[in-house]
C-alpha cells in the first residue's frame, strides 16, 4: 500500500465478522483477517466476509484492486 496516506475504513460496509477489517488506501482496498489465536485460519464466517468485501470493492468507483492479507503471529508450531 502507499506510504503517503493512512488506510481508511470503508464506512457502511460491515463484513459481518469481527475478524475482518476492510480498509481503503488510495485505489486499493485491503481485507485483513485477524484471528491470531488460530494463526489467521479461515472459517466459514471469514470466507463469507471476504466474499462480501469483493462485492463491496466491485461496487466502489475508484478502487482498482483488493489485497487479502492476515495479521502476523508469533509462536511455535
Amino acid at each position: 500500500m502507499s506510504d503517503q496516506s493512512e488506510p481508511t475504513s470503508l464506512e457502511g460496509d460491515d463484513l459481518d465478522t469481527p475478524c475482518l477489517r476492510l480498509e481503503r488506501d488510495g485505489s486499493l482496498a485491503r481485507v485483513t483477517v485477524d484471528r491470531r489465536e488460530s494463526r489467521t485460519s479461515l472459517t466459514t464466517s471469514t470466507q463469507c466476509g471476504t466474499r462480501r468485501a469483493v462485492h463491496v470493492v466491485n461496487r466502489r468507483a475508484g478502487i482498482a484492486g483488493l489485497v487479502i492479507t492476515g495479521t502476523s503471529f508469533r509462536g511455535s508450531r
